[in-house]
């Protein structure tokens, strides 16, 4: 649903989030019947982790395990948060980056392996000249399943099937789309992050094609308009017309937009004198502004999720053997190499991640300050964060940590760190789709398993 107008001749449409008035009286259904709608999200880094600031102390659940130091910024959401350590592929044993990367999104590629040396072939070796995702990615599998519930329930298609964005562009040896791109359909046929978040604003939030003209954001960067300057007096009439949760529902949602479009002025230096450079044109590679660039993306994306313009999304912060520099944090060496430079190194590497999972935290956090029906949408999620490599350092495929942070809409137990060693990446992917109802008995090429890890659920 959306409230249409115009600002100096340009037609605009704000898109409003799910009220109160549409869902049931419990908050947990529409009201005409059908679920509200549980997300799928992916939140990918390269390079792996470091085990020392990444491995709590302890396992268990609640006040049992506490936030290692490089997951601190989650405290806010650590109900919402189950880390699962101790992963392997396949044996566990040395093989590149560009093995992991198909693991970890697709549970392999088409072919069979059944241990690390069955990958023998070009271009798995060890690290591929070229390369892309040769079956689709845990997302768009997501995505295809949800298109197809929408055509059986007689749904208005989702806007957005899938919403891909991302952060750093790829850095480091050429390795095709497996590095530069998250969501494979299949063989070379990627869907490219949108790391430009006034771009992004302009397609999540332009008018639909029966209203004549869109609002781009640099329209209204350079006027120093807000959209909701077009819809204003809709909303004030909107606002009298519903109750007094949906009412301040409405005045928060457009507070979010009000602010995103502020965050998105101070990125492209639109200040009160006007731009001092044309809106939307910064240079990606310019690391000055990474963090602020990542933080209005995760609030568009959170905008999108609250108004249904999508139910899967995903996310690159940086590709499969990221050779990134963290100037923004005071590291000017690259990140990969980082990895392989001994203690030293690695402590480097390590608060690299740290500042990762700042940002990846906001976007949960954000998550959960945005109402959803009786919840909030990082109730009504599952977000799969994970890395190509497990231990870098030595190019091995033993100890994965993975986070899953949401409450699966009510299905997802929340505030655990399990540990199991030599169990699979693949058991909890399968769990993961089938708990956002897939009709899937098994998963993957690598590890095919059909079993699963309940131990995450309620």
């Amino acid at each position: 649903m959306a409230l249409r107008g115009a600002v100096s001749g340009v037609g605009v449409a704000l898109w409003l989030p799910i009220l109160d008035a549409m869902t049931d009286d419990n908050g947990e259904a529409f009201a005409q019947g059908g679920a509200l709608p549980t997300s799928f999200g992916v939140f990918f880094w390269g390079n792996g982790v470091q085990f020392a600031d990444w491995t709590p102390s302890a396992t268990g659940q609640g006040n049992a395990w506490a936030l290692s130091r490089n997951l601190q910024a989650f405290a806010p959401v650590k109900n919402k948060m189950t880390l699962v350590s101790g992963l392997d592929m396949l044996d566990g044993g040395f093989r590149g980056h560009g093995a992991g990367a198909p693991y970890v999104l697709c549970g392999g590629n088409h072919s069979k392996a059944n241990v690390i040396a069955d990958i023998d072939f070009e271009p798995y070796k060890f690290e591929q000249d070229t390369s892309t995702h040769t079956t689709p990615t845990i997302d768009q599998v997501v995505a295809d399943h949800y298109e197809k519930l929408e055509k059986l329930e007689k749904l208005t298609p989702s806007p957005f099937k899938s919403l891909e964005t991302g952060t750093l562009p790829y850095i480091g040896m050429g390795m095709g789309s497996i590095s530069s791109a998250l969501a494979h359909r299949g063989p070379n046929d990627f869907r490219v992050p949108e790391r430009n978040p006034t771009k992004l604003y302009n397609d999540l939030f332009r008018a639909p094609v029966d209203v004549p003209g869109a609002l781009p954001s640099d329209v209204v960067l350079a006027m120093r308009r807000s959209s909701l300057d077009a819809v204003k007096e809709d909303l004030a009439r909107m606002k009298l017309s519903v109750g007094s949760v949906d009412a301040k529902r409405l005045d928060s949602h457009a507070e979010g937009i009000l602010e995103i479009e502020r965050r998105l002025m101070a990125i492209n230096n639109v200040g009160e004198c006007g731009p001092t450079m044309l809106p939307g044109t910064f240079v990606i590679e310019d690391k000055t502004k990474v963090t602020e660039r990542n933080q209005a993306t995760n609030r568009l994306v959170v905008a999108a999720l609250a108004c249904n313009r999508t139910r899967v999304y995903s996310h690159l912060w940086s590709g499969a053997r990221d050779d990134n520099t963290y100037p923004m944090i005071g590291i000017n060496d690259d990140h990969h190499q980082l990895t392989h430079s001994g203690a030293a190194g690695n402590k480097t590497a390590s608060d690299i991640e740290r500042y990762i999972m700042e940002q990846y935290a906001d976007l949960a956090i954000v998550m959960s300050q945005t109402p959803l029906g009786a919840g909030t949408v990082l109730d009504s999620t599952i977000n799969f964060g994970v890395s190509d490599m497990a231990n870098p350092a030595g190019h091995l495929h033993t100890d994965y940590h993975l986070l899953v942070l949401g409450g699966g809409g009510g299905k997802l137990k929340g505030d655990q760190h399990l540990r199991f060693p030599k169990r699979k990446v693949t058991e909890l992917q399968l769990t993961l789709l089938q708990t956002l109802g897939l009709p899937l008995t098994e998963w993957g090429t690598w590890d095919h398993t059909s079993a699963t890890m309940p131990e995450i659920l309620v």
